[in-house]
């Protein structure tokens, strides 16, 4: 009452207040440099200070996040991604995502520096992804040591190369990624993913993954994973079997709240909202800034677009962004016409998931085309018969069916049809007589439905024609064609929703997915 009838002033409180549920990620003081990734603000109430919190990738190399559903752990990934486009005055930062949670990391697909978000059902462009930084390690780790750089940071001094791209991997959901793929014929894909890890961090690829569980990494993961943030977990013990303090979060605790080097931190987020729908936009706003650079940027009044702005030009993007390479899909369409007749003087069939490039066969022996109704069977007899008169003009090409009104014998450029079991016996006859007397040029026997001829009169003699071979094409296969006609193991494979003509070519006992091409 005294104070107040004096008007004397509040004391000054001698502490800081508490950590605030949000804040924006654009008012965070930093270098904006893409080696000090500036991601929340920690509570040092020791020395009375609040200071910024940053993952630091040459130091660090990989980066865990653990919390339970609904804590942040998506909020905190999307923020180091935000982070790594702010970093202008460093170098270029490219982030990928494996996304085997609630789609958290979709938002992301906006910004230019993000060069794709793979789901955690595509199994194609996982390992893609897994395989393309395979690669970029290999290579990098050969240049790195001609320049005696230690790190990506020192690369670009040491070797003028201020253009080097770090890489940073973002995998949300880890638990979910390794109970996909620890078993079966996935799990060498989950060892490439520990190797990727631990070989990354010298030369700038780096890997940020959220896991749920306490004990969700793996020992060989986790010595690759040298820094850690704890949010909310599900169960009290959960803190003190990961090292930190068990007293400090509750189920109160907003998202994005957590431990991180014995401080209590909280994650910052573009826009400072809490609100997800305000946050999208930020992004979206933020990815238009980081396309058209600030000259182009409207004022206006709206904090999502403010935030935006203001993140574009204290990061110091005064031009385009340079566009990350996207990992691509598998085409579901693609015609015979538009690829080359041959590649390394072999035929082509179709395009290869492994380079997403025409992929060729060994036009020799036995080609077996095995698959469901409805696979694509008949089109990609057709495909083949195109492809080797492509290839070769000269060779001969027989059609072998067991029904008269076969769709493909309509088809033009047949040296001679045989429909029924009587024209097959004879012509399985002659060829046979020529094949001895070495009197035929190229030739190629097109059978379809071979099955439908077992055990009539045209089996044996068209069986004596053939030879044995592991090669071949399993369309929308099930698992069982693997072994028992091929003797080869195929990948994983997914039917539902796949578009006829996909499958796994075989040679050699070696698979590799390919979209075979239309005919026509």
């Amino acid at each position: 009452m005294a104070a107040r009838s004096a008007e004397l002033p509040a004391p000054r409180v001698p502490w800081l207040p508490e950590l605030r549920p949000v804040y924006d990620l654009a008012s965070l003081p930093t270098a904006r440099r893409d080696d000090v990734l500036v991601f929340g603000v920690a509570d040092d109430p020791d020395h009375q200070a609040q200071p910024v919190v940053a993952f630091n990738p040459d130091q660090e190399g990989n980066f865990a996040v653990f919390g339970s559903s609904g804590s942040g752990k998506g909020v905190l990934l999307r923020t180091i991604a935000l982070a790594a486009g702010l970093s202008a005055g460093g170098g270029p930062c490219h982030i990928y995502g494996i996304d085997f949670g609630n789609r958290a990391l979709s938002m992301l697909e906006s910004l230019p520096h993000v060069g794709s978000i793979v789901p955690g059902g595509d199994h194609e462009r996982l390992t893609r992804l897994l395989t393309f930084l395979r690669q970029t390690i290999d290579d990098r780790a050969v240049r790195y040591s001609r320049a005696s750089a230690s790190t990506i940071t020192d690369y670009r001094r040491l070797a003028d190369g201020p253009d080097e791209t770090r890489i940073i991997v973002l995998v949300d959901g880890w638990s979910a990624f390794r109970a996909a793929y620890e078993t079966g014929g996935r799990t060498s894909w989950l060892d490439l993913f520990t190797a990727l890890a631990a070989d990354g961090r010298p030369v700038g690829v780096h890997f940020v993954i959220s896991v749920d569980q306490r004990t969700g990494m793996p020992n060989a993961l986790a010595s690759a994973v040298q820094s850690r943030v704890v949010l909310r977990m599900a169960h009290a013990d959960d803190y003190g079997f990961l090292g930190v303090a068990g007293d400090v979060l509750t189920s109160a605790s907003p998202p994005g709240r957590g431990l991180h080097n014995g401080a209590e931190i909280q994650c910052a987020v573009l826009g400072g909202t809490c609100q997800v729908m305000m946050r999208s936009r930020a992004v979206s706003a933020f990815a238009e800034a980081m396309r058209s650079g600030p000259a182009t940027i409207q004022s206006t009044t709206q904090s999502t677009t403010q935030a935006a702005t203001r993140a574009a030009t204290q990061g110091g993007i005064h031009r385009c962004v340079r566009e990350a390479p996207p990992i691509r899909s598998l085409t579901r369409h693609v015609l015979m016409e538009n690829l080359p007749s041959e590649v390394g003087g072999l035929p082509v069939l179709g395009i290869g998931s492994t380079n997403l490039f025409a992929l060729p066969f060994q036009p020799r022996g036995s080609f077996v085309v095995t698959g469901p109704s409805g696979s694509g069977r008949s089109t990609s007899l057709a495909a083949l018969a195109r492809s080797l008169h492509r290839w070769n003009p000269a060779m001969t090409r027989y059609l072998v069916t067991p029904r008269r009104s076969s769709e493909l014998a309509a088809l033009p450029g047949w040296t001679e049809v045989a429909a029924g079991t009587d024209d097959i016996v004879s012509l399985a006859g002659r060829l046979r007589d020529e094949l001895d007397e070495r009197a035929l040029g190229p030739m190629a026997v097109l059978v379809e439905r071979m099955d439908d001829l077992a055990g009539t009169v045209a089996e044996a003699p068209l069986c004596g024609l053939m030879k044995t071979s592991r090669s071949g094409l399993a369309l929308q296969p099930d698992g069982i064609e693997g072994q028992t006609v091929f003797r080869s193991s195929f990948p994983a494979f997914n039917r539902v929703d796949q578009p006829e003509g996909r499958g796994f070519l075989v040679q050699r006992g070696r698979a590799e997915m390919l979209q075979v091409a239309l005919p026509r």
